[in-house]
């Protein structure tokens, strides 16, 4: 134990940096913690700007961390350090020194003293030429446009930039992002939670860098028409990756409405937005991840996109609406034949319209499907009883999640056909399948015990 004791007091500086950075992920205040340790500890950490690259700053009320035995320390240069106190912003700002830095921001209270904000923010403002990362978690709209107004001059290293408000007015729209985004030139990454992109004043400066954004996700974003959406991305030529979830009115969790109500969803019903491209063309798309959205947004949506690379498509908790939701999906395939990977959750399709679509996608190969009322006759509709060449003849992995209409016997004639016509399925994944028990899973790997790899985990009774 004493031996253990001295190889953890006598640490690398490098390892024991990385050690810091994995349980500052955690806790923030690690450094602050770990440099009370020891004088070795200490002098590493302080030697080493890297590990104190994660920066988090709480405003409006005290933060504090849990008492701790021996919670003052007298460190090698004679200062006092109080485990019981925030560590002081800009003294972990100089530990920092030149390193990339990692921000995060949260301001509690709903309208919080602006006049504290901007004192607590001046510490920041010489830094933001390093900064990478950012997250602001604000309550309110309001309050996060005005930081955005006073945060940065410039920052031309930040390229992941993540939003989150609590609530709002009836406006949500962020409208010094546009100024904010064009003083970060190197942005590549924007996530917005519970506000969106202000759209109402056409057009949008050719100076901001959205052309340039590869990832862009809305989250909880009430975002009020299709048409908004299509607006946002018709100026994101370069993204590549595209997501929007977790879109739920709290008002309507209890009813199990999704947030695009009908009425919102026309594109005439916002005149104060202006009409998007007919066809917008987004040459780089490879990923597109939808959660609880209505059948109507995507009506509004799918047709409007050329993704001539898209390789995944994710539709996920899509609720009750599969009358309209296969049809929709079959069109939207038509004309991305390039899908690779496939994920389905929580829709009522039938096993036509999914094999309707899945005949379009010659490139497939990982089909995903969670909660999916596909059956017997959806199972042999991908086997090769009756053709040489099966639907989706590249498909190689096959994953199947609480599909309970799913009988053993089907889907052990779809992987002996296919393997016999030289299309096997080489991954099969099946958790908590109501009618597939250990036995039926022992059968399905005698297929091909050589080159199927089975993977399932239940507790049966």
């Amino acid at each position: 134990m004493g031996s253990f004791v001295l190889q953890m007091e006598t640490l690398a500086i490098e390892i024991l940096a990385e050690v810091v950075l994995i349980w500052a992920s955690e806790e923030y205040e690690a450094p602050w913690v770990a440099s009370a340790v020891n004088r070795h500890w200490r002098s590493s950490l302080l030697s080493c700007p890297r590990a104190w690259s994660k920066v988090y700053m709480r405003i409006a009320q005290p933060q504090r961390i849990p008492s701790r035995a021996g919670s003052m320390n007298i460190l090698d240069d004679g200062e006092e350090t109080s485990l019981d106190q925030s560590p002081p912003t800009e003294l972990w700002l100089s530990r920092a020194k030149d390193a990339d830095l990692d921000l995060s921001i949260e301001i509690t209270g709903l309208m919080p003293n602006i006049f504290h904000i901007h004192e607590r923010l001046k510490w920041l403002k010489p830094h933001m030429a390093r900064v990478k990362t950012l997250q602001l978690d604000v309550m309110h709209v309001l309050v996060t446009d005005s930081l955005l107004d006073i945060l940065w001059e410039h920052a031309p290293l930040l390229r992941y930039f993540l939003v989150k408000c609590s609530t709002s007015d009836d406006d949500l729209a962020l409208h010094k992002l546009e100024d904010a985004v064009a003083k970060a030139p190197s942005m590549r990454s924007l996530h917005l939670s519970g506000c969106i992109v202000p759209l109402s004043i056409p057009p949008i400066p050719s100076n901001l860098p959205y052309h340039l954004l590869k990832s862009l996700s809305f989250e909880s974003s009430q975002i009020r028409s299709a048409r908004n959406l299509l607006i946002c991305l018709e100026y994101c030529e370069a993204l590549e990756s595209f997501s929007l979830f977790r879109s739920v009115k709290k008002s309507s969790i209890y009813a199990g409405q999704t947030l695009f109500h009908s009425q919102s969803l026309s594109f005439d019903s916002d005149k104060s937005v202006p009409n998007p491209s007919e066809i917008i063309t987004l040459l780089k798309l490879r990923s597109i991840s939808i959660e609880c959205a209505s059948a109507k947004l995507l009506e509004g949506l799918f047709p409007r996109l050329d993704l001539p690379l898209l390789e995944d498509l994710s539709l996920i908790r899509m609720g009750n609406q599969g009358y309209k939701l296969g049809p929709i999906l079959h069109q939207f395939v038509q004309n991305t034949p390039t899908i690779q990977r496939l994920s389905l959750e929580g829709a009522v399709v039938s096993d036509k319209s999914l094999l309707l679509t899945l005949k379009c996608l010659s490139n497939l190969t990982h089909l995903t499907l969670v909660s999916w009322p596909i059956s017997k006759e959806g199972i042999l509709g991908l086997s090769c009883r009756f053709t040489e060449t099966p639907i989706c003849p590249r498909l190689k992995t096959i994953s199947l999640y609480s599909c309970d209409l799913i009988p053993p016997s089907p889907l052990l004639v779809c992987l002996q056909t296919r393997r016999e016509k030289g299309h096997p399925i080489r991954t099969l994944v099946v958790l908590d399948c109501e009618q597939i028990l250990p036995d039926h899973l022992d059968s399905i790997r005698e297929v091909d015990p050589e080159n199927l790899i089975v993977i399932s985990s239940r507790i049966w009774f």
